[in-house]
This record gives C-alpha cells, sequence and structure tokens, in this order.
C-alpha cells in the first residue's frame, strides 16, 4: 500500500489542529462554570457562618453582667444604671402565705438620672445557684400594680419598687426553695446588683408579682411597708 502524500498528510494535520480549536473554549468555559458554582457555595457557608457568629454576640450581650457607665436616653440623659447605682431591701410584711418585699435603688453618682419601667429579677439560694424565678409585671395587689412613669432621679436620690410572692406550695410543689439573695437588673440595663439577706420560700416556680420603678409621691409608696 502507498503512503499518503505529503499534501494529504498537511491536510489532515490541519483538520485535527481546527477540531482541537473548537474543543478548547468549550473545555474553558465547563471549567469556568464549575469554579463560579464553587466560589458561589463557599460565599454562602462564609455569609450563614458570620450571621451565625453575630447572633450569638447578641445573645452574649444581652445576658452580659457588665453595666454600662454611658447609656443615654435619646434626649441626651443618663440612665439610671447599676454601675451608678447602691440596692437594698427598704422593708418586708406578710401574713396568711403572702409577703411583700420593697427594695430601693439609690443613684450614687453626682448627677440626675432616668428610669422607669420594670427590673428584671433573680432568685438565688445560698450557695449561690440561680433558682428558678418567674416575673410577673404588676400583680393582683395594689403596691404591685401601679402605673409605669418615667422618673428623674437627683443625684443621691432614691427609687423603689414593690415584690410580692407566696410561701404557699401550690401543684405538686411539696417544699418550696429558699433565696438567700437577689440579683436585680434595672429597667434598660444589662448589668445587676445583689441584695444578699433575703431568706424567702418563693413558690409557684419561683413566682414574683413585681411593680415597677416608682418615686416620691407614687401610690406604690402606700405599702404595708413603706420606703422611708
Amino acid at each position: 500500500m502507498r503512503a499518503p502524500s505529503l499534501s494529504a498528510r498537511r491536510s489532515a494535520h490541519a483538520a485535527v489542529k481546527a477540531a482541537v480549536g473548537l474543543l478548547l473554549p468549550v473545555t474553558a468555559l465547563a471549567l469556568s462554570s464549575c469554579s463560579s458554582g464553587s466560589s458561589s457555595k463557599k460565599s454562602e457557608a462564609t455569609s450563614t457562618s458570620v450571621r451565625a457568629s453575630g447572633s450569638t454576640s447578641t445573645s452574649s450581650a444581652n445576658t452580659s453582667s457588665v453595666p454600662s457607665t454611658t447609656s443615654s436616653t435619646a434626649a441626651g440623659t443618663v440612665r439610671c444604671v447599676s454601675s451608678g447605682l447602691a440596692a437594698s431591701l427598704q422593708g418586708s410584711q406578710g401574713g396568711a402565705g403572702t409577703f411583700e418585699l420593697t427594695f430601693a435603688l439609690k443613684n450614687t453618682t453626682s448627677s440626675p438620672c432616668v428610669t422607669g419601667g420594670y427590673p428584671g429579677l433573680l432568685l438565688v439560694d445560698s450557695s449561690g445557684k440561680d433558682l428558678q424565678t418567674t416575673t410577673v409585671r404588676g400583680g393582683p395587689l395594689s403596691f404591685e400594680n401601679v402605673t409605669p412613669l418615667a422618673i428623674t432621679v437627683p443625684a443621691g436620690g432614691t427609687f423603689w419598687f414593690n415584690v410580692g410572692y407566696s410561701d404557699v406550695p401550690t401543684g405538686t410543689e411539696s417544699v418550696c426553695p429558699t433565696a438567700a439573695s437577689i440579683q436585680i437588673i434595672p429597667p434598660n440595663d444589662t448589668g445587676h446588683l445583689v441584695v444578699s439577706g433575703l431568706n424567702a420560700s418563693v413558690c409557684n416556680n419561683g413566682t414574683l408579682d413585681t411593680s415597677p420603678v416608682f418615686g416620691p409621691g407614687s401610690p406604690g409608696t402606700r405599702t404595708t411597708a413603706p420606703p422611708s
């Protein structure tokens, strides 16, 4: 069999080169498409990770016990925060299974501060363990059911709030845990103050009926343990 002529071999080589030239752009396009898809998925995963991290950070900030010393209201007036307050148990009375506590919060700074609303509360036992605490804003008694109002507290001034609870077991309770102290989070704050020497057996899953904070002249001062 006679070998192909030089002219025939050149024509065949040109045809193969042209075919390879057509395949290269298609292959490059396919690789580019795969690379783009991988990059998109990685970016989405990174975005999800950032959002999860942000949620954790927000949660941590909301439960922080470090008070802010620069908190201000929209009008620029400094809020009453735990770093500038001193808390104490002002009075305690009770009977027939119902008890009332009056807590005082004193502005220890040299400037007025503004507050208003309900405090946050957490009962703690003698070993420092957090107890189940159910806070109810307002309550059935007049010293708990007080209208929330904004209060301007002068330097060295005091404001209060009342707490009611029962020491009578309910439902499946046989014995109610005794709280040795209470943590108080002032309204619109994240820090807390601790008042010790409580010795309160709080039943009904640690239910505390609390009034909003109030100042002098408020109906909240007309209680069985009135602020002095």
